[in-house]
Parts: C-alpha cells; sequence; structure tokens
C-alpha cells in the first residue's frame, strides 16, 4: 500500500505541476501577444503621425501656391489697369 500511496502521491504532485506550468505559460503567451500588440499599434500610430504631418507639409505648399497665383493674377490686373 506504500507503494500505491507514494504512486498516488506523485501523480498528483505531478498534475500540480503541470498545472501551474499551464498557468505560468499561458500568462507568458498573453504578455507576448499583448507586447506584439502594443509595438505594432505603436508603429502603425507612428506613421500615421508621419503620413499626417507630410499632408499637412503639402496642403500649405498647395495653398500658398494658390494664393501666389491669385496675388500675381490681381498684380497683373492692376499693372494693366494702370
Amino acid at each position: 500500500t506504500i507503494v500505491i500511496q507514494q504512486f498516488y502521491r506523485s501523480w498528483l504532485e505531478t498534475i500540480k505541476h503541470r498545472q501551474t506550468y499551464l498557468k505560468i505559460r499561458h500568462a507568458t503567451v498573453t504578455i507576448q501577444v499583448r507586447y506584439r500588440q502594443y509595438r505594432v499599434a505603436k508603429t502603425t500610430r507612428e506613421e500615421y503621425c508621419r503620413l499626417k504631418l507630410a499632408t499637412i507639409c503639402i496642403q500649405q505648399r498647395y495653398r500658398s501656391i494658390i494664393a501666389m497665383r491669385k496675388e500675381r493674377e490681381v498684380f497683373m490686373n492692376l499693372k494693366r489697369c494702370t
């Protein structure tokens, strides 16, 4: 009976260790997944900010060119009139 008890106790201990291992493994995988998601989100956000800044720069230059053309046309009209 002692042998059976030892076997049973070791089996229970093995099950406990296995459950502990699985919990730790699950926690580790969850942390890794969340960290990878964070990195992807950060990279995506940085790229979005760069694109937004580039868009604003292009819009400013385009609007300044349009304003310059209007001013030039007004100036040329004044020059023709006088």
